[in-house]
């Protein structure tokens, strides 16, 4: 029989990352190359021989790429350096040599996590900062372990590990699951505590932001721009990457450039053509959504539900377009689509407002999420109690509906909602209930309600 020999897989991204990096000289100091600098450009402090630097890049890649352990990576690189005479308290001590394995291999290593956990983000949208917790801990890092963060947070701009030299924190993604199960809750205020010197940034979001296009479309939401919009073609620019993102991974969205117009003439909150990447927005609306970009913050409940508004126009962009004729002959077939997309768009809100950089009242936004001033407010209501009636949570009604937007066809989404509930709540559903109808007739509502036991 074949001997089976398992080896580790290197970690691509992190390769991918440190090969990316360039070359970049420090006579004098580490601080010569700051921050973000260090993430684009390979630098040892003092060394100023290019060919002294090439080997230690050498060595370093070696060590990603082979899972080289710090004592051969150590043995190796003091070969050498010994050979060239860069070996010494004058040149590079051998002390540093585990700096330089530590620092350059967790910076790899945390980059490429960056990137992964990005990509996982619509189902572990929950980052937990994970310190070693032992007595070379340092206090500031120590003070956040245990502390989670929704992965959009600013916090994680500037205290995405590694967050100094020899750091051993890491971060664990959650799901909602997770964070029900173990009791944790989301930490929404940010902290007075720094990074060490010089590691007052994140190696992953300012090494990974050029490549946009290729992320899921939460990690594109992610990757923002470090300015937020602050006018409206602005915004629709940057609406207009974040339906990209969705069209790069697979998802069937709209086409043309996201355009958002004030209109005056509708009674509508708004409204949205596929075929052209228009929004159209009541004036009162557009108006409030153009205040709020201006100060930066979403200041008034006006302005939530305009965001919210726009979040749900939005979501007619994303996923396969309605059969316009039928969506006008057919009450239940337009009811199915039009309340799983506001349903979607209230709880995306705070990521939403999040990945535009805003600043808002958390409390504001989950308000929203029970109750908006649109003409669906009593079909969301219907549903929402037939998706609870059957034990539904809201980490699952939110994965639902996402779902239903962004990958079903929307004639599909009235027996898909039925199997969900008959999922959950067993064959006391009858199969000949119809969840399209029981958004728009009382009388079907209630035989719902009834079946799960309800009022």
């Amino acid at each position: 029989m074949a001997q089976v020999e398992l080896r580790p897989l290197p970690f691509d991204e992190a390769i991918k990352f440190f090969n990316a990096k360039g070359y970049k000289l420090s006579p004098n100091s580490w601080r010569d190359v700051w921050a973000e600098e260090h993430v684009h450009a390979f630098t040892v402090a003092r060394v100023t021989r290019m060919d002294i630097l090439e080997d230690i890049r050498q060595e370093v890649q070696k060590a990603l790429e082979q899972g080289t352990s710090l004592g051969k990576f150590k043995a190796a690189l003091s070969e050498v350096l010994q050979r060239k005479g860069w070996l010494g308290r004058e040149r590079i001590a051998p002390w540093r040599l585990q700096t330089i394995y530590r620092t350059n291999l967790q910076s790899a290593y945390q980059a490429g996590r960056y990137k992964q956990m990005l990509e996982t983000a619509t189902t572990r949208p929950w980052w937990m900062y994970d310190a070693v917790n032992d007595s070379r801990t340092r206090p500031s890092h120590l003070a956040h372990d245990g502390v989670v963060r929704h992965f959009m947070h600013p916090f994680w701009d500037t205290w995405y590990p590694p967050n100094g030299f020899n750091c051993r924190c890491t971060v664990r993604a959650l799901s909602d699951t997770e964070m029900k199960r173990r009791g944790l809750k989301e930490e929404t205020a940010g902290t007075s505590l720094k990074p060490d010197e010089g590691f007052s940034y994140n190696p992953g979001l300012v090494r990974w932001q050029p490549d946009l296009d290729k992320y899921s479309p939460f990690a594109r939401e992610a990757l923002r721009e470090a300015a937020r919009p602050a006018d409206m073609p602005a915004l629709c620019a940057r609406l207009t990457r974040i339906r990209e993102g969705f069209r790069q991974t697979g998802v069937e969205a709209s086409s043309p450039p996201i355009r958002l117009k004030r209109d005056r003439s509708t009674r509508d909150n708004g409204w949205a053509k596929y075929v052209t990447g228009e929004i159209g927005l009541r004036a009162d609306i557009y108006d409030e959504i153009k205040a709020a970009l201006e100060r930066g913050r979403v200041s008034s409940i006006g302005q939530m539900n305009a965001f919210k508004t726009l979040v749900h126009e939005m979501g007619h962009h994303i996923g396969a377009p309605v059969d316009i004729n039928r969506y006008w002959s057919d009450m239940a077939y337009r009811a199915c689509g039009q309340t799983i997309n506001d349903i979607w768009a209230r709880y995306a809100l705070p990521s939403f407002l999040r990945a535009l950089g805003l600043r808002f009242d958390l409390s504001a936004a989950l308000r929203v999420r029970r109750t908006h001033p649109t003409g669906y407010q009593i079909w969301v209501e219907r549903l929402i109690s037939i998706l609870r009636g059957a034990g539904m949570d809201d980490a699952e009604i939110y994965d639902l509906a996402a779902e239903l937007n962004f990958t079903v066809e929307p004639d599909e989404i009235s027996k898909r909602l039925r199997d969900a509930v008959r999922q959950k709540a067993g064959d006391r559903i009858p199969p000949d209930l119809d969840v399209g109808k029981a958004l728009t007739e009382p009388r079907e509502y209630d035989r719902w309600m009834k079946a799960l036991g309800g009022d």
